[in-house]
């Protein structure tokens, strides 16, 4: 069983990995339960509730997860074996993305062996403590303000770390916290990841395209990390506030996508600040995701079994949809024309050119 456990285990760290997570509404609690939390480190599972627990944290189908084994990750939180906690980190990942599974009970008990485990020596225990706490703060709205700054102060810790793994997850837990801050608090982890990746960018030029292959490399740490950093700041553009804090995203966002050190999936973010601009340099961000409705570069797939077609300029400008003027609106339905010989043309930009043009109809 021991050679299972762990292929199991490897299984789900490489097919899992630090991902963004789904984008989307957070979910109401579910109401919390009567059951007492325990207050000492739990016995070591059973030879079943083990096996049990290796499985939901592998991966089952979510329609197969059910409380009990939401008690069994809780009870594995809080083991005294760090191997057992590994374990119940991954379950509670994967029970997060079940709407209303999770209760405030797991919360209190699972949440402070994970906030330490965050910044174990063990990088695979923190590996796995951040991926739970990145799924809580992305997927449910269980964590408190409290957890949450607690949480922030681990984040910002493994980003002051030498060991570019560390930082890598303070990277991604810093993404997943970001929608979770107060305006200050957003502003400051968010410029804290721009002046980390602007700096790194500046003493490693190169190409979009030559950075992923490096960063596709799990030997390389560095641009893996950097990698994470990146996605962390085009996941959270749309919650950053101020003309200051969106100047400064457009600053690194745009001359990036024109010097190809970016990819063009950096465009909803320079459509998602565009309105904190002042009027010159609005105008200026707007004209590019307008220009970039024309690009085939903006193109994208999603899936690995059915693959799902995207358009990042698409997605850009649905963003921008409720704010541009008769122009820009003319323009960006220009621009979508010319991508009528497109396979996937009706499917991505037929509701955005009806869209647009209603919108001054």
């Amino acid at each position: 069983m021991k050679l299972r456990a762990w292929l199991l285990l490897a299984a789900a760290l490489l097919l899992a990995g630090c991902s963004r997570g789904p984008v989307g509404a957070v979910p109401s609690p579910a109401p919390t339960s009567t059951l007492p939390i325990p207050t000492q480190p739990s016995p070591a599972p059973t030879t079943d509730s083990a096996q049990r627990l290796e499985d939901v944290a592998a991966g089952l189908d979510p329609s197969q997860l059910t409380i009990a084994d939401v008690r069994l990750a809780q009870a594995g939180a809080q083991s005294g074996d760090e191997a057992t906690r590994q374990w119940a980190y991954l379950a509670g990942e994967k029970l997060s993305s079940v709407p209303g599974l999770l209760d405030r009970e797991f919360v209190q008990a699972a949440f402070p062996p994970a906030v330490e485990d965050t910044l174990s020596s063990t990088q695979q225990t923190a590996e796995f403590a951040s991926r739970l706490i990145s799924a809580l703060a992305r997927n449910t709205s269980l964590l408190s303000q409290e957890q949450v700054s607690q949480a922030r102060d681990a984040a910002q810790a493994n980003l002051e770390s030498r060991d570019p793994e560390y930082r890598r997850l303070g990277a991604n837990l810093s993404g997943a916290l970001i929608p979770r801050l107060d305006p200050e608090g957003a502003n400051q982890a968010f410029q804290t990841l721009l002046q980390t990746v602007a700096a790194w960018q500046t003493g490693n030029p190169m190409t979009w395209d030559e950075f992923i292959l490096q960063a596709s490399d799990y030997r390389n740490a560095e641009a893996r990390f950097i990698n994470q950093a990146i996605a962390a700041l085009l996941y959270n553009c749309a919650h950053i506030t101020g003309e200051e804090q969106a100047k400064a995203a457009v600053s690194w966002a745009l001359p990036g996508m024109q010097n190809r050190v970016l990819s063009l999936g950096a465009l909803p973010c320079l459509a998602a600040v565009a309105d904190e601009l002042p009027e010159a340099e609005r105008r200026e961000a707007v004209a590019y995701v307008i220009a970039s409705l024309a690009s085939e570069d903006a193109w994208y797939t999603l899936g690995s079994g059915i693959i799902r077609p995207g358009n990042y300029a698409n997605d850009a400008i649905r963003i921008l949809l409720p704010s541009l003027e008769r122009q820009e609106v003319e323009m960006a339905i220009q621009a979508i024309e010319t991508q009528a010989g497109h396979d996937a043309y009706e499917t991505i930009f037929g509701g955005t050119l009806e869209a647009l043009k209603d919108r001054y109809e």
